[in-house]
């Protein structure tokens, strides 16, 4: 599924919501992919990459918030779950509300939005960072190098008649280093992250990282 039957599914759920006298309704679907990599004592280890998607509905009756989730993605499994909710709020039904929609897409909120680049790249980040370190001093006894990236696809629609759709991609770099002169250890750590894709490393280098802890 892409982004487009996720909006028409958080449409459909809206309206499945109109039906009903809520004061308030919003269908949520999210999608998650993520990778993970550390690099320890010079070998890169526990790489691992999930995956992760469910659709959330919440109503608001009286003052009182209704929720509900699914990992199904199905017209039928969205109407199924909305029935349950207010019938569990005891929401009656009512004639269909007409929606008008508002479509927002934030791109402008992150620094680039694909995170889709190969895992050699990945590991060649870890590395780099790795070996400056190490170059520094012989002084320093172990480096600990992680890298973690993800990207959400995200619908949210309401029953106000805005719909929300965006891609929030994410990546963090954090470097820590032991070092010792055989009487005093110290440890420093030094981390960058943001809200975009891995342009981050074109601002500040693996090395510039390893360097700074």
């Amino acid at each position: 599924m892409n982004l487009e039957d996720f909006k028409d599914l958080a449409t459909f759920g809206v309206k499945e919501l109109s039906k009903y006298s809520v004061d308030y309704g919003e269908v949520f679907i999210e999608r998650k992919f993520c990778f993970r990599a550390k690099c320890e004592e010079n070998k890169v280890e526990s790489v691992s990459s999930g995956f992760d998607a469910g659709i959330g509905i919440r109503i608001i009756k009286d003052n009182r918030s209704h929720y509900g989730y699914t990992n199904e993605f199905s017209r039928e499994s969205v109407k199924s779950l909305v029935k349950l909710l207010v019938e569990t709020a005891g929401v009656p039904s009512r004639s269909p509300v007409v929606l008008n929609q508002n479509i927002v897409n934030p791109e402008d909120l992150y620094c680039g939005n694909s995170i889709d680049i190969d895992v050699k790249e990945k590991i060649e980040i870890l590395t780099r960072a790795n070996d400056t370190a190490r170059s520094l001093s012989d002084k320093i006894k172990q480096v600990s190098v992680v890298l973690y990236d993800e990207v959400k696809e995200v619908t949210i629609a309401n029953t106000l008649g805005t719909i929300a759709e965006e891609v929030r991609p994410r990546v963090v770099f954090r470097v820590e280093v032991v070092a010792s002169d055989g009487l005093i250890l110290q440890t420093g750590h030094e981390s960058i992250g943001h809200l975009g894709d891995y342009g981050i490393f074109k601002k500040t280098t693996p090395e510039e990282v390893a360097r700074k802890a």
